[in-house]
Protein backbone atom coordinates (compact mmCIF):
# COMPACT_ATOMS: atom_id res chain seq x y z
CA UNK A 1 0.00 0.00 0.00
CA UNK A 2 1.01 3.21 -0.81
CA UNK A 3 0.14 7.17 1.02
CA UNK A 4 0.04 10.29 -1.10
CA UNK A 5 0.68 13.29 0.16
CA UNK A 6 -0.92 16.16 -1.19
CA UNK A 7 -0.35 20.19 -0.85
CA UNK A 8 -2.59 22.76 -2.31
CA UNK A 9 -0.71 25.55 -2.11
CA UNK A 10 -3.01 29.24 -2.88
CA UNK A 11 -0.84 32.54 -3.95
CA UNK A 12 -0.17 35.52 -6.17
CA UNK A 13 0.69 34.54 -9.84
CA UNK A 14 2.39 31.48 -8.71
CA UNK A 15 4.61 31.15 -12.24
CA UNK A 16 5.76 34.60 -11.59
CA UNK A 17 7.61 33.76 -8.69
CA UNK A 18 8.83 31.12 -9.69
CA UNK A 19 7.61 28.67 -7.66
CA UNK A 20 6.56 25.58 -9.48
CA UNK A 21 10.36 25.44 -10.91
CA UNK A 22 11.48 25.36 -7.62
CA UNK A 23 9.02 22.91 -6.54
CA UNK A 24 10.23 21.00 -9.67
CA UNK A 25 13.81 20.72 -8.74
CA UNK A 26 13.05 19.73 -5.07
CA UNK A 27 10.86 16.65 -6.49
CA UNK A 28 13.89 16.09 -8.32
CA UNK A 29 15.76 15.73 -5.00
CA UNK A 30 12.56 13.81 -3.18
CA UNK A 31 13.30 10.69 -5.59
CA UNK A 32 16.44 9.74 -3.71
CA UNK A 33 13.96 9.73 -0.45
CA UNK A 34 14.11 5.76 0.12
CA UNK A 35 10.40 4.19 -0.61
CA UNK A 36 9.60 7.36 -3.02
CA UNK A 37 7.19 6.28 -5.96
CA UNK A 38 6.20 9.06 -7.82
CA UNK A 39 5.52 12.76 -7.74
CA UNK A 40 4.22 15.64 -9.72
CA UNK A 41 3.70 19.71 -9.49
CA UNK A 42 0.49 21.05 -11.02
CA UNK A 43 -0.08 24.73 -11.57
CA UNK A 44 -4.02 26.03 -11.49
CA UNK A 45 -5.40 27.63 -14.34
CA UNK A 46 -5.32 30.63 -13.01
CA UNK A 47 -1.80 31.09 -11.89
CA UNK A 48 -2.96 31.35 -8.73
CA UNK A 49 -2.40 27.75 -7.22
CA UNK A 50 0.29 25.44 -6.89
CA UNK A 51 -0.51 21.76 -6.20
CA UNK A 52 2.23 18.99 -5.27
CA UNK A 53 1.46 15.21 -4.99
CA UNK A 54 3.99 12.53 -3.45
CA UNK A 55 3.48 9.25 -3.66
CA UNK A 56 5.41 6.91 -1.08
CA UNK A 57 5.83 3.47 0.16
CA UNK A 58 3.43 2.89 3.87
CA UNK A 59 6.61 3.79 5.89
CA UNK A 60 5.75 5.74 9.19
CA UNK A 61 7.68 8.89 9.40
CA UNK A 62 8.70 9.08 5.28
CA UNK A 63 7.51 12.68 5.22
CA UNK A 64 9.68 14.31 7.79
CA UNK A 65 12.69 12.27 5.40
CA UNK A 66 14.93 14.10 4.04
CA UNK A 67 13.96 15.21 -0.14
CA UNK A 68 10.13 14.39 0.86
CA UNK A 69 10.60 16.94 3.78
CA UNK A 70 12.20 19.62 1.46
CA UNK A 71 9.70 19.12 -1.03
CA UNK A 72 6.34 19.46 1.52
CA UNK A 73 7.57 22.34 3.07
CA UNK A 74 9.41 24.39 0.08
CA UNK A 75 5.57 26.38 -0.64
CA UNK A 76 3.97 26.75 2.73
CA UNK A 77 6.08 30.09 3.94
CA UNK A 78 4.71 31.54 0.21
CA UNK A 79 1.51 30.76 0.47
CA UNK A 80 -1.74 32.64 1.25
CA UNK A 81 -3.04 29.88 2.05
CA UNK A 82 -2.32 25.79 2.23
CA UNK A 83 -4.19 22.31 2.87
CA UNK A 84 -1.53 19.58 3.09
CA UNK A 85 -2.08 16.28 4.76
CA UNK A 86 -1.92 12.77 3.85
CA UNK A 87 -4.26 10.59 2.06
CA UNK A 88 -5.10 6.70 0.72
CA UNK A 89 -6.16 5.57 -2.53
CA UNK A 90 -9.78 4.80 -1.60
CA UNK A 91 -11.13 3.92 -5.52
CA UNK A 92 -10.33 4.46 -8.98
CA UNK A 93 -12.37 4.45 -12.21
CA UNK A 94 -11.03 3.22 -14.91
CA UNK A 95 -11.14 5.15 -18.49
CA UNK A 96 -10.06 4.83 -21.98
CA UNK A 97 -6.20 3.42 -21.06
CA UNK A 98 -4.26 6.29 -22.67
CA UNK A 99 -1.58 7.59 -19.99
CA UNK A 100 -1.99 10.69 -18.60
CA UNK A 101 0.86 13.08 -19.70
CA UNK A 102 2.05 16.55 -18.71
CA UNK A 103 -0.09 18.04 -22.16
CA UNK A 104 -3.42 16.77 -20.13
CA UNK A 105 -6.10 18.63 -19.02
CA UNK A 106 -6.20 17.83 -14.92
CA UNK A 107 -9.36 18.40 -13.03
CA UNK A 108 -9.17 18.34 -9.40
CA UNK A 109 -11.51 18.50 -7.00
CA UNK A 110 -11.05 19.07 -3.42
CA UNK A 111 -13.78 18.09 -0.36
CA UNK A 112 -14.35 18.99 2.91
CA UNK A 113 -16.45 16.23 5.17
CA UNK A 114 -17.65 15.19 8.15
CA UNK A 115 -15.59 11.75 8.87
CA UNK A 116 -18.55 9.94 9.42
CA UNK A 117 -19.23 10.65 5.33
CA UNK A 118 -16.07 10.20 3.94
CA UNK A 119 -16.89 7.10 2.74
CA UNK A 120 -20.08 8.01 1.34
CA UNK A 121 -18.99 10.77 -0.51
CA UNK A 122 -15.98 8.74 -2.16
CA UNK A 123 -18.44 5.62 -3.64
CA UNK A 124 -20.80 8.82 -4.89
CA UNK A 125 -17.95 10.86 -6.65
CA UNK A 126 -16.98 7.22 -8.13
CA UNK A 127 -20.21 6.28 -9.18
CA UNK A 128 -20.88 9.62 -10.74
CA UNK A 129 -18.00 9.25 -12.73
CA UNK A 130 -18.37 5.77 -14.21
CA UNK A 131 -21.80 6.53 -14.63
CA UNK A 132 -20.92 9.78 -16.54
CA UNK A 133 -17.57 10.47 -17.32
CA UNK A 134 -16.35 6.66 -18.14
CA UNK A 135 -18.14 6.29 -21.48
CA UNK A 136 -16.95 9.92 -22.86
CA UNK A 137 -13.49 9.56 -24.93
CA UNK A 138 -11.10 11.73 -23.82
CA UNK A 139 -11.51 10.65 -19.80
CA UNK A 140 -8.39 9.09 -18.69
CA UNK A 141 -8.82 8.20 -15.79
CA UNK A 142 -10.26 9.35 -11.48
CA UNK A 143 -8.57 8.58 -8.73
CA UNK A 144 -10.13 9.12 -5.71
CA UNK A 145 -7.86 9.59 -2.17
CA UNK A 146 -9.24 10.11 1.38
CA UNK A 147 -7.21 11.52 4.17
CA UNK A 148 -6.48 9.51 6.46
CA UNK A 149 -8.01 11.86 9.54
CA UNK A 150 -11.52 11.35 7.36
CA UNK A 151 -11.54 15.30 6.81
CA UNK A 152 -11.08 15.26 2.93
CA UNK A 153 -11.44 14.25 -0.17
CA UNK A 154 -9.81 14.85 -3.18
CA UNK A 155 -10.62 13.35 -6.74
CA UNK A 156 -7.72 13.65 -9.64
CA UNK A 157 -9.82 13.05 -13.07
CA UNK A 158 -6.66 13.78 -16.31
CA UNK A 159 -8.78 14.22 -19.78
CA UNK A 160 -7.12 14.15 -23.10
CA UNK A 161 -8.56 17.56 -23.63
CA UNK A 162 -11.14 20.46 -22.27
CA UNK A 163 -13.99 19.28 -25.34
CA UNK A 164 -14.27 16.03 -23.63
CA UNK A 165 -14.93 17.45 -20.19
CA UNK A 166 -17.24 19.95 -21.58
CA UNK A 167 -19.56 16.68 -23.05
CA UNK A 168 -19.35 15.37 -19.34
CA UNK A 169 -21.00 19.10 -17.85
CA UNK A 170 -23.48 18.43 -21.27
CA UNK A 171 -24.66 14.83 -20.45
CA UNK A 172 -28.20 14.90 -19.16
CA UNK A 173 -28.50 14.50 -15.32
CA UNK A 174 -24.62 15.24 -14.71
CA UNK A 175 -24.53 18.22 -12.93
CA UNK A 176 -27.82 17.21 -10.89
CA UNK A 177 -26.43 14.01 -9.61
CA UNK A 178 -23.22 16.00 -9.29
CA UNK A 179 -25.07 18.29 -7.04
CA UNK A 180 -26.75 15.86 -4.83
CA UNK A 181 -23.45 14.17 -4.19
CA UNK A 182 -22.24 17.64 -3.22
CA UNK A 183 -24.47 17.91 0.29
CA UNK A 184 -22.68 15.07 1.53
CA UNK A 185 -19.23 17.35 1.85
CA UNK A 186 -18.94 20.94 3.92
CA UNK A 187 -17.00 22.31 1.66
CA UNK A 188 -16.54 21.74 -2.44
CA UNK A 189 -13.42 23.36 -4.54
CA UNK A 190 -13.37 22.86 -8.49
CA UNK A 191 -10.47 23.57 -10.72
CA UNK A 192 -8.28 22.41 -13.88
CA UNK A 193 -4.43 22.05 -13.23
CA UNK A 194 -1.38 21.54 -16.01
CA UNK A 195 1.08 19.05 -14.67
CA UNK A 196 4.37 20.90 -15.04
CA UNK A 197 6.46 18.31 -13.90
CA UNK A 198 6.40 14.36 -12.93
CA UNK A 199 9.24 12.06 -11.81
CA UNK A 200 8.91 8.37 -11.23
CA UNK A 201 11.25 7.20 -8.33
CA UNK A 202 12.45 3.94 -7.68
CA UNK A 203 10.09 2.26 -6.11
CA UNK A 204 7.72 3.21 -9.20
CA UNK A 205 4.92 0.36 -10.26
Amino acid sequence: MHRTYFGFYDLDAAPQHGIPGDLATRLGVATETPGFVEGAVYVRSDNAGVAVEIRHQDEDGWIERGGAAMLVRAADWRSRESDARTYRTARTVAGDGDAAQDSTFFIVQRFVVRPESQDALVSAICEHAETFAAPIPGFLAGDAFASLDGTRVVFVMPWAHEAALTALENREGALEAMQRHLKLSERHSYASYSRVSYLRGAHGA
